[in-house]
């Protein structure tokens, strides 16, 4: 590889710190392939960290397999793709705090298979916890970017023809848990809230929860009275969905 950059008119090195090897590959071929591939990076490469492909275990219906792979080979991350509906998002909060020590997460690709402000809202939710864990490392949104006028795929972050560009719902959680890096953990409770969540963290018409995250915004059309506006709408959602889940 270094030959082939060096012909395309760069002999300096990119200085590449992470590898994945395989893109949701599967099956038994991948596995015995990546370890002597895993092999010459490590002997070779010793700085760069390598991620497996964990998609094989969610394709087969286990979770945890492509987990206990990157565990058992030593690799440095692990990468999930998940396209699931808002409310798996919501029940899978805290997925991350189950692994212990050991390979991080990247969450390679994902989101809630639409573009609206409630599928938005639970890619936060799950990103909360994401965030939370010690035992996670990057996160992407997939896919990024979608022409107007040849779409094939949805949800897309932003949008864009031959002379405007505009982000979704999602693009926005996305810049708001950039610009805004939680530092503390805050103690909470939730007064007015009827149903409880599996968690605990809404229990009765006032209980309290493990951890609240807040994250700022700063524009002025967010005006008191439209966060409780939208705050009722989240309550209400969510209630919906995790009452839904238990049936």
């Amino acid at each position: 590889m270094g030959r082939v950059r060096c012909e395309m008119g760069r002999p300096e090195s990119f200085h590449l710190k992470y590898l994945t090897i395989g893109n949701e590959e599967v099956g038994t071929g991948y596995l015995e392939r990546y370890e002597m591939i895993l092999q010459a990076i490590r002997e070779k490469y010793p700085e760069i960290q390598v991620i497996n492909s964990a998609i094989m275990g969610i394709w087969e219906g286990k979770q945890e397999d492509g987990w206990e792979h990157a565990l058992r080979t030593k690799s440095d991350c692990w990468d999930e793709h998940m396209y699931q509906f808002p409310e798996w998002f919501l029940v899978n909060t805290d997925r991350y705090e189950r692994f212990s020590d050991g390979p991080r997460a990247f969450l390679g690709e994902y989101s809630a298979r639409d573009d609206t402000w409630e599928n938005a809202l639970a890619e936060a939710a799950f990103l909360t916890g994401f965030e939370k864990s010690p035992y996670t490392g990057f996160a992407c949104y997939a896919p990024l970017l979608n022409h107007v006028s040849y779409s094939n795929w949805k949800p897309d972050l932003i949008h864009f023809d031959n002379h405007r560009c505009f982000g979704t719902p999602s693009y926005y959680v996305q810049k708001l848990f950039m610009s805004n890096q939680g530092i503390r953990l805050l103690a909470c409770e939730v007064n007015g809230v009827e149903d409880g969540t599996s968690d605990g963290s809404t229990a009765g018409k006032s209980g309290r929860c493990r951890s609240l995250r807040l994250k700022k915004r700063t524009e002025k059309c967010f005006a008191e009275g439209s966060i409780r506006r939208n705050m009722k709408s989240v309550f209400h959602f969510v209630r919906k969905s995790v009452a839904g889940r238990r049936q």
